[in-house]
């Protein structure tokens, strides 16, 4: 077969360029370009797409990773929102820890009580609200839904207004009572004996 020189020239050109921007025969077909393959960016697990972007509703991360956004472990989202009943937290949505809003159900991690503003709050300790079934920590009494120091017991410092349990108040302390030679306890009673109603002492 006899090649004209235009067809001579078309191949050279064509083949020169074949790699990079393809081109068409005389008389045939196009010739694509062969050039590396796009990454795939934007979806779950992926790169971040040019800008940060990627497919909604996901959120681009500090390592460039889309990943969702907003509910139980994940990242904040881009606004620091989370879905209802969530609270950011250095960064991740989350519930139960202090200062948090309450989890399903009105539940708090360990040590933690759900207070009536949904929130989870530390319980037991004194000034603080009181735990589950008027709870308090050792050395406080629950008063009103708070824990306050206890007060009242037997050697323990006099309730507001020198109130105690049992025995009389004296010296800010209640005082034992109720066996002989101590103190009548509460409507003048003892545990043994009488009261003497002249030296309130039991006898």
């Amino acid at each position: 077969m006899k090649l004209s020189a235009n067809s001579i020239s078309g191949m050279i050109v064509c083949s020169a360029i074949l790699f990079s921007a393809g081109c068409s025969a005389p008389g045939g077909p196009a010739v694509s370009s062969v050039g590396e393959a796009d990454t795939a960016c934007g979806a779950k697990g992926q790169p971040c797409c040019a800008g940060g972007v990627c497919n909604a509703p996901l959120e681009c991360n500090g390592n460039n990773v889309c990943r969702p956004c907003g509910s139980q472990g994940h990242q904040c989202c881009a606004d620091g929102s989370c879905a209802d009943g969530l609270t950011c937290d250095n960064g991740t949505c989350s519930c139960g820890d202090d200062h948090e809003v309450c989890c399903a159900g009105g539940s708090c991690n360990a040590n933690l009580f759900c207070n009536p503003n949904n929130i989870c709050r530390t319980c037991g300790s004194e000034g603080r609200p009181c735990c589950p079934g008027d709870l308090c920590g050792s050395g406080s009494m629950c008063m009103s839904g708070t824990c306050v120091a206890a007060c009242g017991g037997t050697n323990q410092v006099c309730c507001q207004g020198g109130r105690c349990s049992l025995g009389p108040c004296l010296q800010n302390i209640c005082q034992p009572c109720g066996s002989p030679g101590l103190f009548c306890c509460v409507n003048n009673t003892c545990f043994t004996g009488t009261c003497n109603l002249t030296t309130f002492l039991c006898q």
